[in-house]
């Protein structure tokens, strides 16, 4: 029986299955339709394994490349004692604290002259891997860097700055309820003392009105009194005249 690795390129077809014609062999159709796909998933993955791989080295190199250029303080020195360029890495800088002229090391070349605190770096010379100093243009002062302790104690002190704040405005609005309960509360006992007020005026009303009354009977009863006495007396004496 033959086997894929025997049948020509041109019997694989791309259809929508793949199909093998073969000679004399059609019982073999499905074996090698399924070896056919197999190799050509391979082939494919293979590829696309490779593309990936290098890619991956692609960006690798230019993360090192980033990290190998990104500048990393590290002090100050006098001139004479800026490390030995063999142990340096790229990216170093150093602030050099004397008056200095520049030798065969530098990138700027020999018998430049440079004043105190001026910044150093070292690099990689055009790339060639020989490591040469190179003096940063203008003056880049170094103490106004942040360390990471530093930035690490000011990020604490600002979330403790938010937690006291959290707090302070929790109390504030704690404080600003009961004072709108208060004012609540003010407002009902206003209310109640002038339906007070209201019910004693109203009392006060009643109670003169009850007096006047009063007062009225009283001198009904009067009159009615002194009406009865001023009969009798007169019916009294006509009982007497007869």
């Amino acid at each position: 029986m033959a086997t894929i690795s025997t049948l020509p390129s041109r019997q694989i077809k791309s259809t929508d299955y793949f199909i093998i014609e073969t000679e004399g062999e059609a019982t073999a159709r499905t074996q090698w339709n399924l070896e056919a796909l197999g190799l050509v998933a391979k082939a494919a993955f293979d590829e696309l394994k490779t593309k990936v791989d290098g890619l991956k080295d692609e960006i690798k190199g230019e993360i090192e490349g980033e990290i190998a250029s990104a500048y990393t303080a590290k002090g100050s020195v006098e001139f004479g004692s800026l490390p030995d360029l063999t142990s340096a890495s790229v990216g170093w800088v150093y602030n050099v604290t004397d008056e200095f002229d520049t030798d065969e090391n530098f990138v700027e070349g020999e018998g430049k002259h440079y004043p105190a605190n001026t910044n150093v770096v070292v690099t990689d010379y055009e790339g060639s891997g020989t490591k040469k100093w190179d003096v940063l243009g203008g003056f880049l002062d170094l103490s106004g860097y942040a360390l990471k302790t530093e930035l690490q104690s000011a990020t604490s002190d600002i979330t403790q700055l938010q937690s006291d704040v959290k707090t302070a405005q929790t109390a504030a609005e704690t404080a600003q309820a009961a004072a709108d309960l208060a004012k609540q509360n003010a407002a009902t006992a206003q209310s109640a003392a002038e339906e007070a007020s209201t019910a004693a005026s109203q009392a006060q009303s009643k109670a003169e009105t009850a007096e006047t009354a009063a007062n009225g009977a009283q001198s009904a009863l009067d009159s009615f009194k002194s009406e009865v006495k001023k009969n009798y007396i007169e019916i009294t004496t006509a009982s007497e005249a007869v």
